[in-house]
C-alpha cells in the first residue's frame, strides 16, 4: 500500500480479540477458552452499565483477581486491553477538568493491574453547540 505523502505503509497482521463483560466468574476456565479459540487479545470492559457502576462486577479493583487476569492472560499469551467506562457521567469531555483528570488516572490505574497494553476510553463528546468546547476539554484532560 503505498501514502503519496509518506511513502510505502505497512500494516501489521490483523490481532482477533474478544470483549469480556466483568461479571464474576473463572478466570483461568474462562481466559483458555478464549486462547484456544483462537483470540489474540481480550478487552477487559470496565463494570459499567449505562455508565453506572457495578460494583459487584468489579473484578479489577479486587488485587487477587486482577492479579490472576493478568498472570494468567500472560501465560497463554493473550495480550490484554482494558475498556474504561462509558456513559452520561463519564463525558470526559464535559467534567471538570480535575474530575476527569482524577477518572482517567484512575483507568489508567486499572488497565495497568490487568497487564493491559491498551485502553478503550469513549470521551463522550457532545453533539451541537457544546462540541467543540468537549472535545478541547477531552483532549486536555
Amino acid at each position: 500500500m503505498e501514502d503519496p505523502d509518506q511513502g510505502e505503509v505497512r500494516l501489521s497482521d490483523p490481532v482477533w480479540g474478544i470483549q469480556i463483560k466483568p461479571k464474576p466468574q473463572p478466570i483461568r476456565p474462562l481466559l483458555e477458552q478464549v486462547a484456544v479459540e483462537g483470540y489474540g487479545l481480550v478487552e477487559w470492559r470496565s463494570p459499567t452499565v449505562m455508565g453506572t457502576t457495578q460494583p459487584e462486577w468489579d473484578m479489577v479493583s479486587d488485587q487477587r483477581s486482577a492479579q490472576e487476569i493478568r498472570e494468567v492472560s500472560r501465560g497463554l499469551g493473550l495480550s490484554m486491553a482494558y475498556h474504561a467506562p462509558q456513559g452520561d457521567d463519564w463525558h470526559f469531555g464535559t467534567l471538570p477538568r480535575a474530575e476527569a483528570e482524577t477518572r482517567l488516572n484512575e483507568c489508567v490505574d486499572r488497565a495497568r493491574s490487568v497487564g493491559a497494553t491498551t485502553m478503550t476510553l469513549h470521551l463522550g463528546i457532545e453533539e451541537g453547540e457544546g462540541r467543540e468546547r468537549a472535545v478541547v476539554a477531552g483532549a486536555k484532560a
